[in-house]
C-alpha cells in the first residue's frame, strides 16, 4: 500500500511540473546565410531584405506562394567572410500567425538592398 502512494504522487509530480516552468517562446529566429558577390565572400556590411512566402515556390529564383506578413529590412549588417547573422520577426515583421504551429512549406527571400562601398583612396602624392 506504501508503493501505490510514492508512484501515485510521482505521477501527481511529473504532470504538475512542466507547467510550472513553461515560457512563450516568441516569434524571432535567428537566420544565418552566406553573401558572395562574383562568387567572392563578401567583407563589407550590407543592407538586407526578408519576406516569407507560404510556398517552395519553383525556377530560379522560385515563384508562387502568397507572402506572409511583410518585409523586414535589416541595415548595415556586417558580413565577415561571405556569413552574417540576423534575428528576424522579433516584432512579428511576418505576422502574428505565420509560426503557429501548421506544418507550413515556407520560403524565406533574402534579397540585398546595398553593400557599402570601400572608401575611396586619396591619392599620395610621390616625393
Amino acid at each position: 500500500m506504501r508503493i501505490r502512494w510514492v508512484i501515485g504522487s510521482f505521477v501527481a509530480l511529473v504532470s504538475v511540473v512542466p507547467s510550472l516552468g513553461e515560457t512563450p517562446l516568441g516569434t524571432a529566429f535567428t537566420y544565418q546565410g552566406q553573401l558572395k558577390q562574383g562568387g567572392a565572400p563578401v567583407e563589407d556590411t550590407a543592407d538586407f531584405e526578408f519576406t516569407l512566402w507560404d510556398a517552395a515556390g519553383s525556377g530560379d529564383p522560385p515563384t508562387g506562394g502568397t507572402q506572409v506578413g511583410g518585409v523586414q529590412a535589416i541595415d548595415a549588417v556586417p558580413v565577415t567572410a561571405g556569413l552574417f547573422t540576423v534575428t528576424l520577426n522579433a516584432g512579428g515583421e511576418f505576422g502574428g500567425n505565420a509560426f503557429n504551429g501548421t506544418p507550413a512549406g515556407y520560403r524565406l527571400l533574402c534579397a540585398v538592398r546595398r553593400a557599402a562601398a570601400s572608401s575611396p583612396r586619396s591619392p599620395r602624392a610621390s616625393r
